[in-house]
């Protein structure tokens, strides 16, 4: 798997005095979105920042599923030294670049940027044909050599290594819900709208930024379509005769054999872990402990998806049972 680095040394002048890597979006810092998107797509997280910054992203961090370390970048040269320095402590053959301020991408947005062996850098291209660096996969000892040339000849443009490296670009046109997940917060006027654009929605944590109705498995009866997740509950509202048919079908799945409540609840749960859907397994938590499943049980099945799903994953569904476990504790 991938190293992922985000970047998060910056001044972020714009942002006035506030360090925006640790400004909060719907309750938790940017970093921490950042750092929930990625956790499933690599096997650790480096994050490029100033020495002062680190003990509060450390904070942030704290409860993320990889291992985490740190690269203090003290430089003033810009995101392009923050790359450097990050590309120079990964280990692995390709890294995972993110500016601290993008909030809302998750595994669906590094899935489509997928290795090239015939490229060293994968980047976003927007449709006015501008790049977006901060958001790219990179072969980290092509660019690291790239990043530091270009810092020894003064240039610290992030945007030249993408043009000085063998490129495969993904046309954000291409991709309809892309743009959103592309959208960085680099003023608190941004913030704000990003805030209450949340909080019109209903749902303000990562990865419930887009529920549907995949979030609502077919299986659970759903009578009062007010507990639905917005989208699904509109679904529900406009097109009564699909839903029906929809909930049906799980309700037929649901008998078809002699597998008691409690466990067919863990099995979905496990399902919702192997898709890496955020919103379904928090979904299948809250409805476990309404039932009455224990939540060491519950913890249980993330520890068992580990030889499957790989450690990372694993550790990503035991946090998002833990978010929904601490609520109800």
């Amino acid at each position: 798997m991938p190293t992922g680095l985000i970047v998060a040394g910056g001044r972020s002048t714009r942002f006035g005095e506030t360090d925006k890597a640790v400004a909060e979006l719907a309750g938790r810092p940017l970093v921490a979105h950042v750092a929930r998107g990625l956790e499933s797509s690599v096997d650790r997280l480096l994050v490029s920042c100033r020495d002062e910054q680190r003990d509060a992203i450390a904070a942030a961090l704290s409860e993320v599923g990889v291992p985490v370390s740190f690269v203090v970048d003290d430089r003033e040269v810009g995101p392009l030294g923050g790359i450097c320095d990050g590309l120079a402590a990964s280990d692995a053959e390709w890294t995972l670049v993110v500016g601290c301020d993008f909030p809302f991408v998750d595994d669906s947005v590094f899935r489509l940027l997928a290795p090239s062996t015939s490229h060293d850098a994968v980047v976003f291209r927007y449709p006015d044909g501008g790049v977006q660096p901060l958001c790219g996969r990179y072969r980290t000892e092509p660019a690291r050599q790239e990043s530091q040339q270009l810092l020894g000849a003064g240039d610290r443009r992030a945007r030249r290594v993408v043009e000085q490296l063998s490129t495969r670009y993904v046309d954000v046109a291409a991709h309809s819900d892309l743009e959103g997940r592309l959208e960085n917060i680099n003023t608190p006027a941004a913030l704000a709208d990003a805030e209450r654009r949340l909080s019109a929605s209903k749902w303000g944590q990562h990865n419930d930024f887009r529920l549907t109705v995949g979030n609502t498995s077919m299986t659970d009866s759903v009578d009062d379509t007010d507990e639905l997740p917005s989208t699904a509950g509109e679904l529900a509202e406009q097109y009564p005769g699909v839903w029906e048919q929809y909930s049906g079908l799980g309700k037929a799945c649901s008998e078809a054999g002699p597998v008691d409540d409690e466990t067919k609840r863990l099995v979905k749960l496990a399902l919702a872990a192997g898709s890496e859907s955020e919103g379904a397994v928090h979904s299948h938590v809250r409805r476990a402990l309404d039932e009455g499943v224990d939540p060491e049980t519950l913890r249980h099945v993330a520890i068992l998806s580990i030889p499957t799903l790989g450690f990372p994953k694993a550790m990503a569904t035991l946090t998002w049972i833990d978010d929904i476990v601490d609520e109800n504790a």
